[in-house]
């Protein structure tokens, strides 16, 4: 069903942004920050579990790059 898949679709989309912007924002936050003041997308990447662009989309989205 189509309208089932755009669902789980929305939800993985969401649980995404939420691990990522979680990470980010606790107590190790500075873990991922780079000398320059930019994300570490690479390790936030490997931490997360989720791929470099899934990473960069939702950091991109939030307007933290």
């Amino acid at each position: 069903n189509i309208r089932q898949c755009k669902i789980n679709a929305q939800k993985k989309y969401e649980k995404a942004k939420k691990d990522i912007i979680s990470l980010i924002t606790g107590l190790y936050k500075e873990e991922y920050k780079k000398k320059d003041g930019s994300w570490n997308i690479n390790k936030i990447a490997k931490d997360t579990g989720y791929t470099r662009p899934t990473v960069y989309k939702h950091l991109k989205d939030a307007n933290l790059l």
